[in-house]
């Protein structure tokens, strides 16, 4: 390639709108979710679950007419239990994946 060519494809790639365009084709940001982080999220679901429950019984009670009465706050200690019930099985499920395997 002659000089003039190399210089031309080097003006034609330090270009502002060919730079924007290639930084907006590797925006991580734009990329899909890998199968591995699918199934991650699949995996956290049930937690993520309970806390839009815990959050949406804080609410109610946040927003009561004239204060939270005795349902609302049952409604906020059954969320945080169940909260607090997948919270410990998302932070076992490794181990008992593991042990399940070393049993088969």
């Amino acid at each position: 390639m002659s000089q003039t060519g190399s210089s031309q494809l080097l003006a034609q790639a330090s270009s502002p709108s060919l730079r924007r365009e290639f930084a907006v084709r590797t925006d991580p940001y734009d990329q899909e979710p890998t199968p591995d982080e699918l199934g991650a999220i699949e995996r956290e679901w049930p937690l993520i679950d309970a806390e839009l429950a815990l959050l949406d019984a804080e609410i109610r009670c946040l927003s009561a007419n004239g204060g939270p009465s005795p349902l609302d706050w049952r409604r906020v200690r059954r969320a945080e239990s169940r909260v607090m019930r997948e919270l410990i099985k998302f932070a076992f499920a490794p181990v008992a994946a593991a042990q399940k395997g070393a049993a088969a």
